[in-house]
């Protein structure tokens, strides 16, 4: 396969067009089977034009989604919160005198609002990790995957799960909130998911490959069918597994974690068997995470080094 008919298969990929479901996405399918079938034929084969297509449409397709998921987030949330509003009038003016089964519906009304509220929350930030970069400042991984783990103290605990994090992790720079988003999904999800009564284990560790920051979260639980692995990095799409469908999940927060961690060219990935836990793999390019001071040194090692040979 060539170098620009890889380009454009990844850019078919960060359409999220795995299948050819919409009128555009079936236009981007053609243009990619285009260009495959001109690969072939190479005297016919225009890179320039064929990029340049790609690239539109790519363009076109994300801002497509981005433009829905804010319309729906806006649409929803008011007569969401109206809901909210009346049932929590009702519930103060009259909980003493409503009969039970009236109050146990209100109060699960109330908590499908709540969920509703979130997922919706959870999908307008999806539509603003690229279009709406935060403040970067340099974050001391260690400390920063120790304090999410403080907030799961409770569960950890109640669960019987051993969590581990590895002392020797770097410094970044980052934007820290959404950083964080990354390793609260990814903790949150292991402890979830974890079908051990006893003897649950969590590890957080880190090492420096191939000029990136990789971290791994690994547990020992149900793990995930190795036909399951890319889909999951989906919006709305979970594992089919009975041991994971039973659990409540919105479907949201490894899209999130997928698309964080694609702003800093980097990469998240999982390795699992069923039965046999799984380890998930999140890597940072190393020049996308470095502080400016620490960017400017090095280009001007280089530089001195470029005019040293020659």
């Amino acid at each position: 396969m060539t170098s620009v008919l890889r380009v454009c298969l990844v850019l078919v990929l960060l359409a999220g067009c795995t299948e050819p479901r919409s009128r555009r996405c079936q236009a981007v399918c053609a243009r990619e089977a285009e260009c495959r079938d001109t690969v072939e034929n190479i005297d016919n084969f225009d890179e320039g034009e064929c990029l340049d297509a790609c690239a539109a449409l790519e363009r076109d397709e994300i801002a497509e989604k981005e433009d829905f998921l804010r319309a729906v987030s806006h649409d929803l949330n008011a007569p969401l919160r109206n809901i909210a509003g009346m049932v929590a009038v009702i519930m103060a003016k009259y909980r003493g005198v409503l009969p039970d089964d009236v109050t146990h519906r209100l109060e699960r009304i109330s908590a499908n609002v709540q969920a509703e509220t979130s997922l919706i929350g959870d999908l307008l930030e999806l539509s603003q990790i690229k279009t709406q970069p935060q403040k970067r400042q340099v974050v001391a991984m260690n400390q920063l995957i120790r304090d999410i783990a403080a907030s799961f103290e409770d569960e950890l605990a109640d669960r019987k799960i051993t969590l581990t994090i590895h002392d020797t992790m770097p410094r970044l720079y980052v934007e820290k909130n959404r950083v964080q988003q990354v390793f609260q999904n990814l903790l949150d999800n292991a402890i979830k998911y974890m079908d051990r009564r006893r003897d649950g284990r969590i590890e957080v560790s880190y090492r420096f490959v191939d000029g990136g920051h990789q971290f791994s979260v690994k547990d020992n639980g149900p793990g995930i069918a190795p036909e399951e692995h890319q889909k999951i990095f989906y919006v709305f799409r979970r594992a089919e597994d009975p041991a994971v469908a039973k659990v409540e999940g919105k479907g949201v927060g490894l899209a999130i974690v997928k698309n964080i961690v694609s702003n800093y060219d980097g990469s998240v990935s999982v390795t699992s068997e069923l039965g046999q836990g799984a380890t998930f793999h999140v890597i940072f390019d190393e020049s996308c995470t470095r502080p400016p001071e620490e960017s400017r040194f090095a280009n001007s090692e280089s530089r001195i080094e470029q005019q040293m040979h020659r």
